[in-house]
């Protein structure tokens, strides 16, 4: 009886202690894929971002940074955003240089996993905020007196065309008969009309006498 006793109270211990034994042991840490970032202002905030995974869940994620001339590291909790997305917010430098920083994860059966380290973290360059250079001016090309110019703008009104100026008090070219010629010419042919008038007879019955003169005309 007591053998039989002993016997069922040993088969409630070990069935009862099945499962517990039978539960896997998490041994695998969360795995951390930091986000790259680009160079960053001076005073300007820097949004840090990581997917982190676990096979089984994860317990907490933080950011360690140490700003410029800091001695030591500050922590800071990330926030879990959608799927396997966490994000947290260094303050802004107010000098140029470099922030260190590294990530630190932990799963629910206390695995721990870093990306970098203190010896060897990560780092964004903190630049000082640069004022753009002015707008190049556009050189307009002066045009060639000679050709025509619009001097009108552009718009819906038609261009007025404007011709180079003409000198009008340049010496005008030689005539091909001078005035004294001319003035020796009607002379002539008042003579000669004068003395035709004159005659008594001929075949010209009226009196008049046709003088053809072939010159220059002037211009």
């Amino acid at each position: 009886m007591r053998f039989l006793f002993f016997l069922l109270f040993y088969t409630f211990l070990i069935f009862s202690s099945a499962p517990v034994f039978s539960q896997p042991i998490d041994i695998e840490s969360p795995q951390i894929n930091p986000i790259r970032l680009n160079d960053i202002a001076v005073g300007k905030e820097i949004l840090v971002t990581a997917t982190v995974t676990d096979n089984v869940e994860i317990k907490e994620v933080a950011l360690y940074y140490k700003t410029i001339g800091a001695s030591g590291y500050s922590k800071i909790m990330m926030s879990h955003k959608e799927g396997d997305l966490y994000t947290a917010i260094i303050p802004g430098a107010q000098l140029p240089g470099i922030i260190d920083y590294y990530f630190e994860a932990t799963d629910t059966s206390d695995n721990v996993i870093q990306a970098g380290d203190p010896s060897f973290p990560l780092f964004v360059k903190v630049e000082a905020e640069i004022t753009p250079p002015p707008p190049t001016p556009v050189q307009v090309p002066v045009m060639n007196p000679e050709v025509f110019v619009l001097d009108s703008a552009p718009s819906e009104i038609p261009p007025t065309l404007t011709s180079p100026i003409i000198d009008t008090k340049k010496p005008k070219a030689k005539q091909g008969i001078s005035k004294w010629k001319w003035v020796v010419g009607v002379v002539v042919v008042a003579v000669i009309a004068a003395l035709s008038s004159g005659k008594g007879g001929g075949d010209n019955t009226d009196g008049n006498t046709t003088i053809t003169i072939t010159g220059p005309s002037p211009p």
